[in-house]
């Protein structure tokens, strides 16, 4: 039987991998990233999640407001939520993924853009946000109760979170067996069990858990949609 102590220094050591692994990989991928997730093959799931996402921003209000985003990447949906709010943050663990988001903000003379690159745990955000948003990327942030204890602290009350993540489904297994195949990398999936039960623990009230893309019965979809709201 393995002990505590092996098992946490196994934990620790994947995590170190991990981390490598997913800055290589968007690093040498960061040129191409926009036009690999327009591509048919990715559409499927991409086209729904820019739906879901645009619904959410469209019934907030972010005048005024300071926001969050965990794994930006390239921006695909940063600067839509940065024009329209007082401060926005993003954190990356890939400098030339945050690279393009920069040079997509200076064309669109977008100039409250905050960058920080690294490992969002041991990222130095400062101050608290009114909304921290992610999309697709908290899969790859292996320790789930540090993240979200991590995102609780740095919310403002009342503040709201929204995520998109992936599923803990059949047909999601299968997709994370296949991701780790291509990109050497592993990836979380949240059960919604599991992420009421995180937000809880944290003093997040859920306001909305669902699953969509690919969600015809007897499959749950793929794609998770969490939105919190810190007590």
């Amino acid at each position: 039987m393995l002990s505590a102590a092996l098992i946490r220094h196994l934990f620790l050591n994947a995590m170190s991998h991990n981390k490598l692994s997913v800055k290589d990989f968007y690093d040498n991928l960061a040129a191409d990233y926009d036009a690999e997730q327009d591509a048919p093959n990715f559409r499927f799931v991409r086209e729904p999640e820019k739906k879901l996402i645009q619904d959410f921003f469209d019934k907030e209000d972010f005048s005024g407001a300071s926001i969050l985003e965990i794994g930006a990447g390239t921006g695909r949906f940063s600067l839509l939520f940065a024009a329209a709010c007082r401060s926005y943050t993003v954190v990356d663990l890939s400098p030339a993924m945050l690279q393009q988001l920069i040079q997509k903000a200076e064309r669109e003379h977008i100039t409250n853009i905050t960058t920080i690159e690294g490992d969002f745990l041991q990222a130095p955000v400062s101050g608290s946000f009114d909304y921290i948003v992610s999309f697709t990327a908290i899969e790859y942030i292996l320790d789930k109760k540090a993240l979200f204890r991590k995102m609780a602290q740095l919310l403002k009350p009342g503040g709201k979170l929204f995520i998109t993540t992936t599923h803990k489904t059949f047909i999601r297994f299968w997709g994370c067996f296949g991701n780790y195949f291509r990109q050497h990398i592993f990836m979380n999936m949240y059960s919604k069990r599991e992420v009421k039960k995180l937000l809880r623990n944290n003093g997040l009230t859920p306001l909305l858990i669902e699953d969509h893309v690919l969600k015809r019965f007897p499959f749950k979809g793929i794609l998770l949609v969490i939105h919190a709201q810190k007590n």
